[in-house]
């Protein structure tokens, strides 16, 4: 009975061995994909970065961070694109007022006549 015993205890410990070898080796590759997933993504973002400019969000985060540091050009910018959208309101109303934009009539949903 003593053999047995001695084999039984010999391959419980080798399953053990080889079952943390197992979680190991998984946790591992899962960190790996994990880092290669990150970096890919990152990759990404600076080649849409290179062909296409910042985001929008990228702009604003800028634009927030020139103002946070109170940086002489964030605030003129806003002043200039206030005014200057007060200027395109201002001639929209008298584009309107002369009449060159083009109004329907009632009943006539859009369509041109030949």
């Amino acid at each position: 009975m003593g053999n047995l015993t001695t084999d039984m205890t010999h391959l419980y410990d080798e399953i053990n061995a080889l079952r943390n070898g197992r979680k190991a080796l998984r946790k591992n590759l899962e960190n790996t994909v994990l880092r290669m997933r990150k970096d890919f993504s990152a990759d990404l973002a600076g080649a849409h970065q290179a062909w296409f400019g910042p985001t929008l969000a990228g702009k604003m985060d800028i634009k927030r961070e020139q103002q946070r540091k109170g940086e002489p050009g964030a605030s003129q910018e806003k002043a200039e694109a206030g005014a200057g959208r007060k200027e395109e309101i201002q001639h929209a109303a008298v584009r309107e007022e002369k009449g060159s934009f083009p109004t329907l009539k009632a009943g006539s949903k859009g369509k041109r006549k030949k």
